[in-house]
């Protein structure tokens, strides 16, 4: 049987480690460039994807054990 509380766990990690990548590329690339367009999008980007980790591991909580 599917383990939920798992996936769901294992997702919110993976969303978690993705945001902070994808931010700090965003970051990296507008300070070699000199721009500073993105940087905005970029928080809020990292606040809805952890967001997003935060809702799945409340989620994974009410699941019931392997």
């Amino acid at each position: 049987m599917f383990n939920y509380k798992n996936a769901a766990l294992l997702l919110s990690r993976r969303i978690s480690v993705a945001s902070h990548v994808a931010v700090g590329a965003v970051v990296t690339y507008n300070l070699v460039g000199n721009t500073h367009s993105d940087l905005i999008a970029a928080a809020f980007t990292w606040l809805i994807m952890q967001a997003a980790s935060f809702v799945l591991r409340a989620w994974s909580d009410g699941l019931p054990s392997p």
